[in-house]
């Protein structure tokens, strides 16, 4: 199967649902129309995705896409990964991470049409919970039934969940909506959870459904180091050693914790014009923290933490 990569808040306010409706109005879309078999169920290959968990605010612009199309079906199922923030005034500290789920359908089959759609968040194995942004669930050929928030904590267990169905049989359906992950444990804590999508059609003969599932794993023990160079003129392009791997500026790295080489270049030429090496300083965390700017293009940097490492020329 082709993989395309490229708060805690009171428990009262954490549920979020949905009115059902009538049942009467579920029947005219279909999706619990008891009269409805699946025929056959396939599970397609679980797509992991990991990264060390963010100690400090971040943009992490990862996106796993995959393809399906089979039986007179052509599905993607996507998850978006837009922003990850550690310790967010607004999460009252929690860090957490902002995706975005889509689900793009199409029945070929002159009969086939889309039944309904559902994504489901299963159990983390540290405290957290799951928010839906209301203001931006989307979807197009596609009835709402319910939205649940949900959580892990104190032992207990709440399922987050959406679920939609299929409005007038429609050959083609989409459903978009954006999610935030939020984390109840220190940030030396790994988070994994899997979250499953789910489509429901009817090919012209049967009805199927295809699911979909995601690992995603947020673990501790590496950390984010962001290196690049400045001088009187801006942003510079300079070469550095990692760890005796060379690199050019600016680039990010993962790293494990504890002590790294890092060498910088002692003279550079922009224009015909040389700069030497001057300094270079380390920001860290949320609020940034600035170590002291040594005079050296040499240095041996423990790596505790999620670092932004700049020199000047």
């Amino acid at each position: 199967m082709p993989v395309i990569s490229h708060h805690f808040k009171p428990i009262f306010m954490l549920s979020i649902i949905i009115p059902i409706g009538l049942f009467a109005s579920l029947k005219l879309v279909g999706f619990l129309d008891t009269s409805v078999t699946i025929a056959e169920t396939k599970t397609l290959d679980t797509v992991n995705w990991e990264i060390p968990r963010p100690t400090r605010s971040m943009k992490i612009s990862d996106v796993l896409e995959v393809p399906y199309a089979n039986d007179g079906l052509s599905t993607t199922f996507s998850i978006i990964f837009g922003i990850g923030v550690s310790e967010s005034p607004s999460h009252n500290d929690n860090d957490y991470l902002r995706m975005r789920l889509e689900i793009n359908s199409i029945a070929v089959e002159p009969a086939a049409f889309i039944e309904g759609v559902s994504v489901v968040f299963h159990q983390d194995c540290q405290p957290s919970l799951v928010e839906w942004i209301s203001n931006y669930i989307n979807f197009e050929n596609l009835s709402l039934l319910s939205v649940s928030s949900g959580w892990t904590y104190g032992g207990n267990f709440k399922e987050a969940n959406i679920k939609l169905a299929g409005t007038n049989n429609p050959r083609n359906a989409s459903f978009s909506a954006t999610v935030e992950w939020s984390f109840l444990t220190p940030n030396t804590e790994t988070h994994q959870m899997e979250i499953t999508y789910e489509l429901t059609y009817y090919n012209g003969t049967v009805y199927k459904k295809v699911i979909q599932p995601f690992q995603l794993r947020l673990y501790t023990g590496h950390h984010y180091l962001y290196v690049d160079a400045v001088s009187n003129i801006g942003e510079t392009n300079v070469t550095v050693l990692v760890d005796g791997a060379e690199y050019f500026t600016p680039f990010n790295l993962i790293v494990s914790e504890g002590a790294h080489r890092i060498e910088f270049e002692p003279t550079i030429s922009i224009n015909s014009t040389n700069y030497d090496f001057e300094f270079w300083s380390a920001f860290y965390g949320s609020p940034q923290r600035i170590q002291g700017s040594p005079y050296f293009y040499n240095v041996t940097l423990k790596i505790t933490e999620d670092t932004h490492l700049r020199a000047f020329y």
